[in-house]
């Protein structure tokens, strides 16, 4: 029997609240970056009226949130509660009350000051209504969407009689707000910063549909080795199945609508990249790759490893729940990895470059972690102070598994990197990401190999003074293991960063061009020159009747290339093209 819990609507905004603090950091510091890196003004107005969009975006967002809870918190006052009575939480009432009475007149307030402002010149573009819209859009959705599942799966578990009243109430105020945000942004946003929030949704409803996924395969699998192996007496499997149908129904509707309705299509601008590269490409891989790690963990510890004893059939139990996701990792993975092609083309962009480089470090990482805990290991037998039942064999099993995964992965990727780099060293070498890449591992190698160089000093010394020298080696074979496996890792990469010191090429100081305003031309002009040279492009239309003609579109990126402004204007005329380097005041 499903237990209704208390009405209380305002626990359960605690946990989304919290799981959404990485969202809006990673979201905020992407925003940043972005404006960073944009255009720049020097008029020190505009640092008054960022000000101003801050604090008045901020309490907006706040009032918003404090309305919404409290009339889904009221709403579920009043809504039956399918037969079940409970008493009334006083305080909670009480609570939210007093968020009406504080949210309503601040919220009026504010969203007629607002829409007074949307009317100045550039308050629809700015990046604080910008970053108002998305992130009050993405927390309503994830607060409706939790809510609706809890609804379904509640009503389907159980009987049709039931609901949760309180779910409910949720459900139906906060998806109200989504949409209203929605339209609003639909009619007063930017496209181009709106995609921020485009991209969150479409993640949002990308990891609920693979989760589900994962959760209605892996159950429907567990039941049919439970019952041929007689493992464990499967119960309720059905409920099983609809919490998983009802979750692919939730997230396969939320990823439909942002991703496949309004992103997919979209201007291939950093964010829809960084979705696609970050998001699609590497988190499928991640996926499908520790689910690897851990299905050939347990096959190699069942032959070569200490199993506990167990049977076979206890043993292999886990694995239902861990081959589900390599095949939807992969799935998500090549989906991606097309989409990504298919935008950029075969031409080796920034984009490109940044995603061989993040697969190079996740295999390298896996690689690095192998080498560590096998020397671990081998630390650990050579120690003459022995430990009954330390599993020395599974360490060795662990380390071979993180072996098998993560070398070929790195190898394949950075042997093409580096095939890169020696065939076209003048593009290859002086790629930002190349410099990231290379010093991130120095550096992060080189800190980590000292942090641990300075433990195995204090265990020997304090071994020393305490007399306990047949314990160091013991006590530090992880740093040990560490200080060898980083210090290899900090020195290779730093070999590698000061040799394309000296073979990049001299054009250090030479000013890369950002962005391209095109006039006239054809209508896959726009998009040919983005791809090519990995730049924003921007398309004005001629409001003359000058005469046009086709253009050579190789010459043109060529001489796009040989700019050395951040900014260039490129006038199609009849079979001729003209550009203009520009900077704007």
């Amino acid at each position: 029997m499903i237990r209704r819990p208390p009405r209380s609507t305002l626990f359960p905004y605690t946990t989304l609240f919290r799981s959404l603090i990485p969202i809006l950091v990673v979201g905020g510091t992407i925003a940043l970056i972005l404006k960073a890196v944009g255009r720049r003004r020097s008029d020190t107005g505009d640092t008054g009226e960022s000000v101003r969009r801050f604090f008045q975006y901020a309490f907006l967002l706040g009032a918003y949130l404090l309305v919404a809870v409290g009339i889904s918190g009221l709403l579920a006052e009043f809504l039956p509660g399918g037969g079940t009575v409970i008493r009334r939480d006083d305080s909670a009432l009480a609570l939210t009350v007093s968020f009406l009475l504080v949210g309503v007149p601040v919220l009026y307030g504010l969203a007629r000051w607002t829409r007074r402002q949307l009317d100045q010149p550039g308050e629809s573009e700015s990046l604080g209504w910008a970053l108002f819209l998305s992130a009050a859009s993405i927390i309503s959705l994830l607060v409706a969407s939790s809510a609706a599942f809890q609804v379904l799966s509640s009503a389907l578990v159980s009987d049709s009689r039931f609901y949760r009243a309180d779910q409910l109430a949720i459900a139906t105020v906060w998806g109200a707000g989504w949409y209203g945000l929605w339209r609003l942004g639909d009619r007063y946003g930017d496209p181009a910063k709106m995609q921020l929030e485009r991209m969150a949704g479409s993640a949002v409803g990308l990891s609920g549909l693979a989760t589900a996924l994962w959760f209605l395969i892996s159950s429907a699998l567990l039941s049919m080795y439970d019952t041929a192996f007689n493992v464990r007496i499967v119960d309720n499997v059905g409920a099983t199945l609809w919490y998983g149908f009802t979750g692919m129904a939730v997230g396969g509707l939320i990823w439909w609508w942002y991703w496949l309705r309004h992103a997919v299509g979209a201007e291939r601008t950093p964010v829809w990249r960084g979705y696609v590269v970050l998001v699609g490409v590497l988190g499928g891989l991640i996926t499908a790759v520790v689910a690897g790690s851990v299905v050939l963990f347990t096959v190699l510890q069942w032959f070569f490893g200490d199993p506990q004893g167990s049977s076979a059939a206890r043993h292999f139990d886990i694995l239902p729940w861990t081959v589900t996701p390599i095949a939807i990792g992969l799935a998500v993975w090549a989906y991606h990895r097309a989409t990504l092609t298919s935008a950029v083309g075969t031409t080796r962009t920034e984009t490109i470059r940044i995603y061989e480089y993040l697969v190079a470090g996740v295999g390298l990482v896996a690689a690095a972690g192998g080498i560590t805990t096998m020397l671990v290991a081998l630390f650990q037998a050579l120690s003459p102070v022995g430990i009954a039942g330390d599993g020395t064999s599974n360490v060795l099993v662990a380390a071979i598994t993180l072996l098998i995964v993560g070398s070929p992965l790195w190898w394949m990727f950075w042997s093409r990197i580096q095939h890169h780099a020696m065939s076209e060293p003048e593009n290859e070498l002086s790629s930002g990401a190349r410099r990231i890449f290379l010093s991130l591992l120095f550096g992060v190698g080189g800190f980590v190999a000292l942090v641990s160089l300075i433990v195995i000093i204090f265990i020997g010394i304090e071994g020393l003074f305490e007399g306990t020298t047949g314990e160091i080696l013991r006590r530090s074979r992880v740093p040990f293991a560490l200080v060898l496996t980083m210090g290899v890792v900090a020195w290779y990469h730093w070999q590698v960063f000061t040799s394309d010191r000296s073979n990049r090429p001299e054009r250090t100081d030479r000013i890369q061009l950002r962005e391209v305003v095109l006039m006239g031309g054809h209508s896959d002009l726009e998009r040919e020159i983005a791809v090519a040279l990995d730049i924003s492009v921007r398309a004005w239309h001629r409001l003359d009747d000058l005469p046009t003609g086709p253009v050579h579109t190789a010459t043109l990126i060529e001489d796009l290339r040989l700019i050395e402004a951040e900014q260039a204007l490129v006038i199609i005329g009849d079979a001729t093209h003209e550009i203009v380097p520009f900077k704007e005041s």
